[in-house]
């Protein structure tokens, strides 16, 4: 008996392109500059290596240039630019964990339901990472 082809495979790139960097940013204790340039990555961010280290760097997707990605990880006002446009969110802390969700203003969907982690950059960058794959596969 064949196999039966995924209907849709693009929906199941997407959740695998995020997939290990959700498990990892879940398993993360704080933010670190890895784990932004794992982000960056993720979001086609392309690292330029010269002779120094001093002369490498990243390119954006709108082709700007940086020396290092934006602290995702480390700055809720980071954590921010990751929520899909078109897309609302929230957060808090109670008794020490930090909680984000975003929401799909356009159909009020909220996806994920609130995700813990220890900081509130974190949570959000979770949230809104597991946005990002959800909008991905829908599309």
């Amino acid at each position: 008996m064949a196999g039966r082809a995924n209907p849709r495979p693009e929906r199941h790139q997407a959740m695998t392109r995020y997939a290990d960097l959700i498990a990892k940013t879940e398993a993360a204790l704080e933010g670190s500059p890895k784990l932004n340039a794992m982000i960056a990555e993720a979001l086609d961010w392309t690292f330029m290596s010269g002779w120094a280290l001093s002369e490498s760097y990243w390119i954006a997707p709108d082709d700007s240039h940086h020396e290092m990605p934006p602290p995702w990880t480390e700055s809720l006002d980071a954590a921010l630019t990751l929520v899909p446009e078109g897309w609302g969110w929230g957060a808090n802390q109670h008794s020490g964990l930090c909680r984000a969700n975003v929401r799909n203003e356009s159909n009020g969907e909220t996806l994920p339901l609130p995700v813990g982690a220890p900081t509130p950059a974190l949570a959000l960058c979770i949230a809104a990472l597991k946005a990002r794959a959800a909008e991905e596969s829908d599309t």
